[in-house]
């Protein structure tokens, strides 16, 4: 421990699960330390709030915070000790983690200590997950005993970084949404907010230097389908403030040298060919990148990062770096030049020659650049930087060998505009990796880097390219709604509180069972805060063989949710049987059943899939072909590779006979990326009672692009059978 005293004993630290059940306190992030009492303090109106020198703020918050829910207008001064009835709120320099706090409630009032103001807002956020779930209500709630149970906890965070990103780039988000996703955040302990304000298809920052950043580049379609938005420096310092307040610091992105089309479209000088392009309506990857070798390119970076580093306080700025083609570096005469002048032998190498002169812009604002891990990848980076590992955990000691600092946001458990499941139902979401549920994020382990001082932390992403995939959430007129800030609100809840709980403790003091329990009590305070969530599917307990079919024995996963089911096979609602005990049905694949919290407010269904573990030696399942579904003669069969297809790699393709009379003669089958071939394989040979795999070669392969294959099928009358496609990478 690295608080100021050691008060419980190895036994009682080892008992905080058994505390947290037996005792109803269900705070997320679980507490390092706690030691509950028998008794209770009440809140009432004559409570009074006590602040110390340099917490006015803390205290006033407090008080707004207390008086929404309770219309009790609490009377609140500066003072240095508590008095009887009272909340004092007091900085503590014994108290050695910049973000550690001590709580302390007894029957004649609540103490929180902390070494800064951070701690100070970390315990009162502690002290309202201790209140009844109406705390968090923007208007009074009546006939409340507003009681907290008699309490000490010393706390403090594992990592110094736990951070989410917001993309409001591909989709523009309103400075009231990203106060409120603030408000998540903090209310969880996350304290580092990556606004990711560049990108090919939007520049969302205002520049009083290069006001056609946001004049043109802001802003995509023409006439009635124009749409797009950006923040003022006003709006600007108002989100730095609001996040300020309640631990968050807000970190910029502006990406360079890639993913700035936007930027290009305003000003083409900025790019090899100088061509007028315009801010693409879809997501990808462009090639038109800032020409390295122009004095006015190098200029213009010095200009944004000055006046980006004059609003963002921020020790850190991020300057993306990723998935950039070099195409026209190669042919570019102004590259050409500059490769020669240093004596670089490949145009990739131009990348870390100006990641190199942005760091060095960066440090005369003393500021630390932040980029995704292929700032390393590209050559030499002279100064020590900070490295987002994105891409797996591969680069990580890489990174750490080489002298750099690491964040660790992996793809594969930390990106939120993945679904949480694979469930028939889930809202349209990225699909280039497998769905990420809220187990799996929690699960992460982190245990290698949790004394490495050189690993901040963790971070999780948001990316909205989804937003412009397609027809179904492009930017529209709302009419008045938040449906599209709902949907990002529905993606980040609750994973948000699993990557909270993530970056708060060790990983061997982790239970997920008993995080499921404590976050089955927040859905509610989410409600009251005004938060949208995916509710949760019911819990499947147990199946059991019985004459005639099955009884299923389900499990709420929200305290006070009901569960209504089917046993036709067809989509429950809220207007179906409600689950009060176990339900027999015929045949498993019949039955279905949702998680309600309102009729409107209820989860997508749970139900039974095909078993296909017997099969897991092939790799990922990709799709079963029902003999139902082809016809006689030639068929195409198309599936959705996307998510199976993760890197340049061979890949195998096999083809598994489900059933007898089965006969399929396979033709040729191709992969595509997007419209575009990426690979194929030719079989040529009938699919009867044995599998057949082919391999098939993917190059240039390019994250958050679809991929699908398309496989020739030649279909006998005689045909009854069905077949199942898995796909595998093998190096």
């Amino acid at each position: 421990m690295r608080f100021k005293t050691m008060i419980l004993p190895i036994a009682l630290l080892m008992s905080t699960t058994n505390i947290f059940a037996k005792e109803n306190i269900q705070v997320i992030p679980k507490p390092r330390v706690m030691e509950v009492t028998s008794s209770e303090f009440t809140v009432t109106h004559k409570t009074k709030i006590i602040y110390n020198e340099g917490l006015k703020e803390q205290g006033a918050l407090l008080q707004d915070l207390l008086t929404n829910a309770t219309l009790y207008e609490l009377p609140i001064s500066k003072g240095y000790k508590a008095s009887k009835n009272s909340v004092f709120i007091s900085l503590d320099d014994s108290i050695t983690d910049n973000e550690g706090y001590v709580l302390d409630v007894t029957e004649n009032g609540v103490s929180i200590s902390g070494k800064t103001s951070s701690g100070i807002f970390y315990g009162i956020q502690t002290l309202l997950q201790l209140m009844p779930v109406q705390v968090y209500s923007k208007t009074p709630c009546r006939d409340i005993e507003w009681t907290i149970p008699t309490i000490h906890i010393e706390d403090e965070p594992l990592f110094a970084w736990r951070g989410m990103m917001l993309d409001v780039s591909r989709y523009f988000m309103t400075k009231e949404y990203v106060l409120q996703y603030i408000d998540m955040m903090a209310m969880y302990k996350l304290n580092s907010l990556h606004l990711h304000l560049v990108d090919d298809s939007g520049w969302r920052l205002e520049s009083k230097k290069y006001p056609k950043l946001t004049s043109i580049g802001s802003f995509r379609g023409e006439g009635e389908n124009r749409s797009g938005g950006y923040y003022t420096h006003e709006d600007i310092k108002e989100m730095v403030a609001y996040g300020a307040l309640r631990g968050v610091t807000i970190i910029p992105e502006l990406e360079f040298p890639a993913h700035v089309l936007s930027g290009v479209v305003a000003y083409p000088w900025l790019s090899c060919r100088g061509e007028q392009l315009k801010v693409p309506d879809y997501h990808y990857i462009s090639k038109d990148i800032l020409c390295v070798g122009k004095a006015t390119t190098i200029q213009f970076l010095e200009d944004i990062i000055a006046e980006t580093c004059e609003i963002f306080p921020s020790k850190y700025i991020h300057v993306g770096g990723d998935e950039a083609v070099y195409e026209y570096w190669d042919d570019c005469p102004h590259c050409k030049k500059v490769k020669e002048d240093n004596g670089l032998k490949k145009s990739a190498e131009l990348q870390s020659y100006l990641t190199n002169i942005v760091a060095d812009m960066a440090a005369k604002h003393k500021r630390t650049i932040v980029g995704w891990e292929e700032i390393l990848q590209r050559g030499k980076i002279n100064e020590p930087t900070v490295s987002m590992i994105w891409k797996g955990m591969g680069g990580t000691q890489e990174a750490l060998d080489l002298g750099h600092k690491v964040v660790l946001t992996p793809a594969t458990h930390l990106y939120f505009d993945f679904p949480e499941s694979n469930l028939p139902g889930e809202i349209k979401a990225a699909g280039w990796m497998p769905p990420i549920s809220v187990e799996k994020c929690y699960n992460f382990n982190l245990s290698k880097y949790e004394q490495n001082k050189n690993v901040l932390g963790v971070h999780g992403c948001l990316w909205t390219d989804q937003f412009i995939h397609g027809k179904s959430l492009q930017e529209i007129d709302l009419l008045n709604e938040n449906r599209s800030e709902n949907y990002v609100t529905y993606l980040t809840m609750p994973r948000l509180l699993a990557l909270s709980e993530l970056g708060w403790i060790p990983h061997k003091d982790k239970n997920f069972e008993e995080f499921e329990d404590r976050l089955a009590t927040h859905y509610k305070r989410m409600d009251y805060a005004g938060f949208n969530y995916r509710v949760p599917t019911p819990e499947i307990v147990s199946t059991t063989k019985v004459d005639g079919g099955y009884m299923i024995e389900l499990k709420s996963p929200i305290e006070y949710a009901t569960m209504h089911y089917t046993v036709d096979g067809s989509k429950p609602t809220p207007y179906d049987p409600i689950y009060t005990d176990k339900v027999k049905v015929a045949q498993l694949a019949d039955f279905r059943a949702i998680t309600t919290i309102t009729k409107t407010n209820h989860s997508v269904p749970t139900f039974f899939f095909d078993d296909y573990k017997k099969y897991k030696s092939f790799g990922q399942f990709a799709k079963k072909i029902s003999y139902k579904e082809l016809k006689e003669g030639d068929n195409i069969i198309e599936i959705n590779l996307t998510g199976k297809i993760s890197d340049d790699a061979n890949y195998e393709i096999t083809l598994i006979p489900l059933t007898d009379k089965l006969s399929v003669t396979i033709g040729d089958i191709d992969i595509f990326k997007r419209n575009d071939k990426s690979g194929s394989a030719s079989y040529d040979t009938t699919l009867s009672s044995s599998p057949i795999t082919k391999s098939v070669s993917i190059s240039e392969w390019q994250a958050g692009t679809p991929y699908s294959a398309k496989i020739e099928a030649k279909v006998s009358a005689e045909n009854r059978g069905n077949f199942a496609v898995f796909v595998k990478k093998i190096d």
